[in-house]
């Protein structure tokens, strides 16, 4: 039998309440990689510092690989994207590429590197991913978008992905980022929904604190952000 928290972590992308979201982009597979590297795929390596995730991006065009960690003191990530192409590799900090504003704190971070078709586009897509907390437990992802061929070293475009709450194992909060195309612009869209799934022991419904808990199960206000493509 499916543990409650495996349901309730199903049900999150199931319900997006008031909206109706459009079609997903298409996340193509990308082309196979030679043995020495791994495409589209997560690994972990022990350092001395702790687990590194990877991924890597095999292209003929070049190669791109992401590598992250969490720093020991704060939980925060620390780590670099690699281009890999004619010449010498160039590098660039997660913070330089995916923005400087706040990290959520995680003993653990996954990578993920695959290409990313939406509309007539296709675009090489860097993904960071934190899972962190118990009773207020909370899914975040990163995105960032390059064109391709990878010539520009800077995405174009950078910001929240998926982000799931689940709290008490009772309410749980959705917001899917849907990317389109519309004309020359990306369209980044967060779709947003929140569900309520009582208590299995029928005195913790009664409980003033899951009282509490339903009253202010409620999800945040859709957005959008348009990014206009070269």
């Amino acid at each position: 039998m499916l543990s409650r928290y495996t349901r309730l972590a199903g049900l999150a992308g199931l319900l997006i309440v008031g909206c109706r979201a459009p079609a997903p982009a298409r996340d193509a597979a990308p082309p196979p990689a030679p043995a020495a590297a791994s495409s589209a795929a997560a690994s972990a390596a022990e350092t001395a510092e702790g687990p590194w995730a990877t991924a890597r991006l095999t292209r003929p065009d070049g190669d791109l690989e992401i590598r992250v960690q969490a720093r020991p003191s704060t939980g925060a990530p620390t780590g670099e994207v690699v281009f890999h192409g004619p010449g010498a590799p160039s590098r660039a900090s997660l913070q330089a590429l995916f923005g400087a504003s706040p990290w959520p704190e995680a003993e653990t971070w996954k990578a993920e590197a695959k290409t990313l078709t939406v509309g007539d586009r296709t675009f090489a897509k860097l993904v960071v991913e934190a899972e962190h907390g118990e009773d207020l437990r909370i899914s975040t992802q990163r995105w960032a978008l390059f064109a391709l061929p990878l010539a520009q070293r800077q995405p174009v475009w950078a910001g929240d992905g998926h982000i799931t709450t689940i709290e008490m194992n009772a309410c749980i909060l959705a917001d899917e980022a849907k990317l389109t195309l519309e004309g020359s612009s990306l369209v980044v869209t967060h779709w947003c929904g929140a569900t309520w799934m009582p208590p299995d022991e029928e005195e913790n419904s009664q409980t003033p604190s899951f009282a509490a808990l339903k009253a202010s199960c409620r999800p945040r206000k859709n957005r959008q952000v348009r990014v206009p493509l070269p």
